[in-house]
């Protein structure tokens, strides 16, 4: 499958993701976030990715398109690192999927 990548988030974190190809929207505002997943799966995005301060944010966004093949929303580790918020997310889909929490320590 073929498609476009973006990644939102804080400019100097995200920017760096354009020498490869990823198309970048830089806010730190979670209603522009918002609205820019919004705009992104109406354009055929494959692939959002979004800081995972944003995305903490935006779950009622992320809600809306978590049963759909595209696009995938990914939480991505912010500038003060991971905040375990896209753990929480596969964990959750894991138990879905599956029905029982294989990612559990014991």
């Amino acid at each position: 499958m073929e498609g476009r990548t973006a990644a939102i988030g804080e400019r100097d974190l995200i920017l760096p993701l354009k020498a490869v190809g990823v198309d970048i929207f830089p806010t730190t505002s979670p209603d522009e976030a918002s609205d820019t997943v919004r705009r992104l799966a109406r354009e055929g995005y494959n692939i959002i990715m979004v800081t995972e301060n944003l995305a903490a944010s935006i779950q009622d966004v992320m809600k809306d398109y978590q049963n759909e093949v595209v696009p995938s929303i990914v939480p991505i580790p912010s500038t003060l690192g991971s905040e375990g918020f896209a753990m929480t997310r596969l964990r959750e889909a894991i138990k879905r999927a599956v029905g029982t929490d294989i990612l559990a320590r014991e």
